[in-house]
This record gives C-alpha cells, sequence and structure tokens, in this order.
C-alpha cells in the first residue's frame, strides 16, 4: 500500500492510494460478515454478496485507461462471464452441500465448474476481446 502526502492547511495529510480502496474494502466485509454471521447468517450472506468489488474493480480500470469508456466497457462484458460464473459456483455449492458430498468435495467440483465457464468463451471465438 502506498500512502502519498498532499499539502492541506494544517501540514501533510496522508492519502491512500487508489489500490489500496478495494483491499481495504475487501477486508472490511470479511470482517463484517464474521461478525454479522453469528447473529444472522441471512444478513452475513447479502453482505458478502453485495455489489461491492465490481464498481470498485471498474473504477480503477476507468481511472487506470485515463476515462476511456469503450476499454472500460469491454472489461465489464468480461465481468459478465465471471458474475454467471460466480452465480453457477453458488448453485454448485448449494447443490453439492444438499447432497451431503462433504465440504472440499463440494468447492472442488464449484470450482471447477467455475474455471470452466470463464475459460471455455475465449477457446470457442465468444469472448469479448
Amino acid at each position: 500500500m502506498r500512502i502519498v502526502y498532499v499539502a492541506s492547511r494544517g501540514g501533510n495529510a496522508p492519502v491512500i492510494s487508489e489500490r489500496a480502496v478495494p483491499v481495504l474494502l475487501s477486508v472490511l466485509v470479511v470482517v463484517l460478515v464474521a461478525v454479522v454471521q453469528e447473529r444472522s447468517r441471512h444478513l452475513a450472506a447479502i453482505i458478502a454478496t453485495m455489489p461491492l468489488t465490481a464498481p470498485l474493480a471498474m473504477w480503477i480500470v476507468f481511472s487506470a485507461s485515463r476515462g476511456d469508456q469503450r476499454q472500460t466497457g469491454d472489461f465489464v462484458v468480461s465481468m459478465v462471464i465471471g458474475s454467471v460464473g460466480s452465480l453457477v459456483f453458488v448453485l454448485a455449492c448449494w447443490f453439492g452441500l444438499r447432497q451431503e458430498w462433504g465440504f472440499l468435495v463440494t468447492l472442488a467440483l464449484a470450482s471447477t465448474i467455475w474455471l470452466l465457464i470463464v475459460l471455455v468463451p475465449p477457446w470457442i471465438g465468444h469472448s469479448p476481446r
């Protein structure tokens, strides 16, 4: 994490670089889920699936591309494939756990399915770019 100092009226004030923001927010979400799940697993699940990383990732790509909306749009299209893969991953986990396949077996199977979903489109020529 890089801290940049900028001049302010009271002297130098630290400003956290934009790369640290997603990391800090991710840690905050994980801690919040760990604390909240003791009281409400439903609320913890909602917090865990908040649309937080997607807007942050879009912001990072938009900033890095100096405001190039077309490049950011291409990035977002690729995010759709990842989102579909993530939805199928969660559904596969739900199914495997309901079938009592075991936690590690369920994660391995769901991860394999996710990997196939995100890797297959480029192989068949349907990748956005």
